[in-house]
């Protein structure tokens, strides 16, 4: 049997049936077939990923709503205070920190080679994540939003 802290996170500790009561059913002829194995990280990785994309998409629907008036609220009452005076802010101040943070080249300026750094960055998480989790949890979003 191979060191359960060996194994990669995302791998199934199929070594070990007392894991899952449903893997300790399973003859071990079968468990170690590799397209039992390929089939179960296939079936756990899509399923938790749609799940997840179910509740993700159940909170944002019930608590993002919520948030967005407070946020807009907020807003409001930031910009009354400062038509009153109380409060007063340095636009060009806030616009070159907010441009610092999205300028990936450091070239002083948002650029559409910024844009593709960014984009470039995105894809590679997705693509790390992996793209059939990435894809279910997706579905799962989708059906959340629309169903749920």
């Amino acid at each position: 049997m191979s060191d359960p802290e060996s194994q990669a996170p995302h791998e199934p500790l199929l070594d070990n049936p007392t894991a899952s009561p449903v893997l300790s059913q399973i003859p071990e002829t079968i468990r170690r077939n590799p397209l039992f194995v390929s089939a179960y990280n296939f079936f756990t990785h899509n399923c938790m990923g749609f799940l997840f994309g179910l509740i993700t998409a159940f909170a944002l629907k019930t608590v993002g709503q919520t948030i967005a008036v407070l946020v807009v609220l907020a807003f409001i009452g930031i910009q009354c205070l400062a038509y009153c005076g109380y409060v007063k802010f340095n636009w060009s101040t806030v616009a070159g920190s907010i441009a610092r943070q999205f300028d990936f080249n450091q070239d002083g300026q948002l650029t559409w080679a910024d844009a593709q750094i960014a984009i470039n960055k995105f894809w590679s998480v997705f693509l790390a994540w992996g793209v059939p989790s990435t894809v279910s949890f997706l579905i799962g979003f989708y059906l959340g939003w629309k169903i749920l």
